[in-house]
C-alpha cells in the first residue's frame, strides 16, 4: 500500500485532489474553447452553421456513446492509467485540430478530445473520492462537480484571449500543450493502483450494470443537464428576444449565470458533508428551479431585473444537484465507481444533446412564445426528484 493510500484512510489528500479537479477543469476547458472561435473556424474552413453546431456538439455525441464503456475501462484498468489516456487523447486530438484543413479532420479531432474528456471525467472522482476520508467526501465530491462550469468558464475566457492577438489554431495548440505538461506532472501525486488489489470481474460488472440506483442517478443527472444546459443556450436569445436588450448584455448576464453555478456546486457538497438528507436538498433544489424557470420564461412581470434575479437562483440551486448525484455514486459503490461516473456522464450527455433542440422546437411550435418551454423543464425537476429520492434510499443510510 502507497503513502498516499495510507494517508487517505486517516485524512483526506487535499492537494492531490485539488489536482484531479485542475485535471477536470482543463478537460472541459475543451469544450469551452470552441464557442468564441466558432465563427473564424467557419470561416477558414468554408463551414456551414450546420456544421459548426456539430463541431460543439460532438462532445455530447461521444459521452453518449463511449461515456459507459470508458467507465467500465476505468475500473479495469485503474483511475490512474485511465486518467492518463484522457490526457494523451485531448493532446492529439488538440494537436491534429490545430493541423487540420477540413470539416472532416477537425470532427475527427474533436472526436478524440471528446474520449479524452470522458476518461478523465469518470476516472478522476474516483480519485477523489478515494484520497477524502469519509466525513470529508461528500464536500471534496461537491468541489469535484464545479469542474464542469468551472472548466467551460475558463475554456471560453482563454480562447477570447489569445483569440484577440492569434487565430484558432494557437488555442488548440496552447490547450493542448497546458494539459500534457500539467497532466505528466500530476499523474505522479495519483495512487499506481485502483481501489482494490483485484480488476473488477465482468461478471460484476453485468450486476453493476442493472442495479436500479444507477440507472436511477444517471436518468436524474440527464433530467438536471437537460433543464441546465437547455436554460443556459437559450437565455441570451430570450433575453434579445422578449426582454429587448442588447446580445452584449445577454450575454454577460448569461456568463454570470453560468458562473454562479460553481459556488452552487461547492455549496451542495458542504451541506452534505454537514449531514443534509440527499433527497431534501435535491427535492429543495428542483422545487426552486421548477418555480423560477416557470417565472422567468413566462415574465408575469415584464421586469429583466426579476427575470435575471429568478434565473440566478435557478443556476445557483441547481449546483447542488450534480454535487449530490457525485457524491451519491461515490458512497454507493467504491469498488465500481467508473461505471457509476460512466453512467453519470452518458446520461449528463444525452440531456445535453437533446435539450436545445426539444427546447427550441416547443418554442418554435408555440408560436415562438416562450411560457410554452416552462412544461418540459418543470417536468424535468419533477422527474429528477423522484429518481434522486429512490436511488438515494440505496446509496446513503438516511
Amino acid at each position: 500500500m502507497s503513502l498516499v493510500d495510507r494517508k487517505s484512510q486517516f485524512q483526506t489528500s487535499w492537494p492531490t485532489v485539488g489536482f484531479a479537479v485542475y485535471l477536470g477543469i482543463l478537460a472541459a476547458a475543451h469544450i469551452g474553447k470552441v464557442p468564441p472561435a466558432l465563427l473564424q473556424i467557419r470561416e477558414e474552413l468554408s463551414l456551414s452553421l450546420g456544421s459548426g453546431g456539430l463541431v460543439v456538439s460532438m462532445f455530447s455525441i461521444v459521452g453518449m456513446v463511449a461515456a459507459l464503456a470508458l467507465g467500465i475501462t476505468s475500473d479495469r484498468i485503474s483511475q490512474r492509467t485511465s486518467i492518463g489516456l484522457g490526457i494523451f487523447c485531448l493532446t492529439i486530438g488538440g494537436v491534429s485540430g490545430a493541423l487540420s484543413n477540413g470539416f472532416g479532420t477537425l470532427l475527427a479531432s474533436r472526436a478524440i478530445e471528446g474520449l479524452g474528456f470522458i476518461a478523465i471525467a469518470t476516472a478522476a472522482p474516483g480519485v477523489v473520492s478515494r484520497l477524502a476520508s469519509n466525513a470529508d467526501r461528500p464536500f471534496a465530491m461537491g468541489i469535484w462537480s464545479s469542474f464542469m462550469p468551472i472548466g467551460f468558464a475558463t475554456g471560453v475566457c482563454l480562447s477570447a484571449v489569445l483569440l484577440q492577438f492569434y487565430d484558432w489554431r494557437v488555442v488548440w495548440i496552447s490547450l493542448a500543450g497546458i494539459i500534457a505538461i500539467s497532466g505528466l506532472l500530476i499523474l505522479r501525486t495519483f495512487p499506481k493502483t485502483s481501489n482494490y488489489e483485484e480488476k473488477i470481474p465482468f461478471k460484476k460488472i453485468r450486476i453493476i450494470l442493472i442495479r436500479p440506483s444507477n440507472w436511477g442517478l444517471s436518468i436524474a443527472f440527464g433530467a438536471y443537464a437537460f433543464q441546465w444546459i437547455t436554460v443556459m443556450v437559450w437565455l441570451p436569445s430570450f433575453l434579445t428576444s422578449d426582454m429587448g436588450i442588447s446580445i452584449l448584455q445577454a450575454s454577460i448576464a448569461t456568463a454570470v449565470v453560468v458562473t454562479v453555478n460553481i459556488p452552487g456546486n461547492i455549496f451542495g457538497g458542504a451541506l452534505l458533508g454537514a449531514g443534509w438528507c440527499p433527497f431534501k436538498l435535491v427535492a429543495g433544489s428542483g422545487a426552486t428551479m421548477a418555480i423560477t424557470c416557470a417565472y422567468f420564461f413566462s415574465d408575469p412581470f415584464d421586469s429583466p431585473i426579476l427575470i435575471l434575479a429568478s434565473v440566478l437562483i435557478f443556476s445557483f440551486v441547481a449546483g447542488t444537484i450534480p454535487a449530490t448525484l457525485f457524491a451519491s455514486a461515490a458512497n454507493g459503490q467504491k469498488e465500481s465507481l467508473g461505471i457509476a461516473n460512466g453512467m453519470l456522464m452518458q446520461g449528463s450527455a444525452i440531456g445535453q444533446f437533446l435539450g436545445p433542440p426539444l427546447i427550441g422546437a416547443v418554442v418554435a411550435y408555440n408560436s415562438y412564445n416562450w411560457s410554452a418551454a416552462a412544461i418540459p423543464l418543470v417536468l424535468a425537476s419533477g422527474l429528477t426528484v423522484v429518481l434522486v429520492a429512490k436511488a438515494t434510499k440505496s446509496t446513503f443510510n438516511q
